[in-house]
């Protein structure tokens, strides 16, 4: 699977990302990060803070866990890099 990068799937620098599994928000603060709790992180380790695993956690799959506008960033992903569901 290809690294999502959120330019490229029209999420800007300041958008709002909402937790699906909590009430916790990131707000993105370029292609790859996010500031979460105050400090800037992959979306990846902020996914791993919702769901508190631990650091060294393998095969945490952000987008399922994060919506935009309403929609989940896995099917944002999906339609952006013509994933096959």
């Amino acid at each position: 699977r290809q690294n999502f990068n959120f330019r490229e799937m029209g999420i800007l620098p300041g958008a709002i990302l909402n937790a699906t599994i909590s009430n916790d928000t990131a707000e993105v603060v370029d292609e790859k990060r996010v500031k979460f709790n105050g400090e800037v992180m992959t979306l990846t380790k902020a996914t791993r803070h919702t769901r508190n695993l631990k650091p060294s956690a393998d095969g945490v799959q952000p987008t399922r866990f994060w919506s935009f506008q309403g929609e989940l960033l896995k099917d944002i992903y999906e339609r952006t890099y013509d994933v096959d569901s």
